[in-house]
């Protein structure tokens, strides 16, 4: 150990990929008294905070949010029992460090100190996160693909289909038009629904029942109209009056809409609809698109069998 460098142990630290914290406790009553005494640059990368701007500061003013989270006493905890503790996943956001998610270990080290070791593993949730969702969405097309083959007319695949689609996405409310009118340019309500609230979106219900729809005429017109998906963040603000005022009523906001295409014939459109307005999800109406095609292989097979 002789042999080794002076400045070892702070040529380790200083290039450690772990972002390490060491905080004094001047107060034990007080875990907003925890001051910072020593910092490496993997912190400031993990934080997003330069480490002058919090070197020598107690904890309360450097980063706030942790006393009122319950952050600062974890720590202070560490100092008293001279237990080291593994906090796990810490999500933390102050008016200088952007939301995100922390693993944190804690253990405690000498003159009433404790070292923090932490990662900011916010990408990783995030990506961990979307394979996840890109397998459940894997997992709904085989669902739906199962149904539709097995369904004995294309009635009880679209119900099966909505009830499924409104199970995956925690949407409420769905809703099957079928094409029709006199020369097939409408859209004819059905019977058709998955509705979480019978009770509550009742209303909405009898509203659509009264309403067909037009090529271009609200959000399932317009899916009919060019055969893609469409997605509106607030239903409120279409013009068709019965079912606008119907969706208010009941607090239906958000709606997309989809497709059942037998070759470049759109012969249903599948509606979905949610309280609170939410911004469009592009990989859910890309999935929803290919769920429409195999929904159009049903009606291939009953007209096929029917020729």
């Amino acid at each position: 150990m002789s042999d080794l460098p002076d400045n070892l142990f702070e040529t380790v630290f200083e290039h450690l990929h772990i972002g390490i914290k060491v905080w004094r406790l001047e107060d034990a009553d007080d875990p907003g008294s925890l001051r910072l005494v020593a910092s490496n640059p993997a912190a400031s990368a993990a934080t997003g905070v330069q480490r002058d701007l919090v070197l020598g500061k107690t904890i309360a003013e450097g980063f706030p949010q942790a006393v009122p989270d319950g952050i600062a006493s974890a720590f202070a905890d560490v100092v008293k029992t001279g237990k080291a503790k593994d906090m796990g996943e810490i999500v933390y956001s102050d008016p200088r460090v952007r939301e995100g998610v922390f693993s944190v270990f804690a253990y405690p080290v000498l003159d009433d100190c404790v070292a923090v070791a932490f990662e900011n593993i916010t990408r990783r949730k995030w990506e961990l996160a979307a394979i996840e969702r890109k397998a459940s969405f894997v997992h709904l097309l085989q669902k739906v693909a199962l149904s539709a083959n097995e369904a004995a007319s294309p009635d009880e695949a679209f119900q099966q289909c909505v009830d499924n689609v409104c199970k995956h996405t925690g949407w409420p409310v769905g809703h099957v038009y079928r094409r029709g009118g006199p020369m097939g340019t409408q859209l004819t309500p059905t019977n058709l629904w998955h509705m979480d609230s019978p009770d509550q979106f009742g209303p909405f219900r009898e509203a659509t029942l009264q309403t067909t729809m037009e090529a271009g005429e609200g959000l399932p017109g317009r899916v009919l109209a060019d055969g893609k998906p469409h997605w509106i963040i607030d239903v409120t603000h279409e013009k068709v009056r019965g079912r606008i005022a119907a969706a208010n009523a009941v607090g239906l906001n958000a709606g997309f809409a989809f497709p059942v295409m037998v070759q470049s014939e759109v012969a249903a459109v599948l509606e979905f609809f949610s309280p609170g307005s939410k911004v469009p999800d592009q990989l859910l109406l890309d999935v929803m698109e290919q769920i429409g095609v195999q929904l159009g292989r049903v009606i291939e097979r009953e007209r096929a069998a029917s020729a």
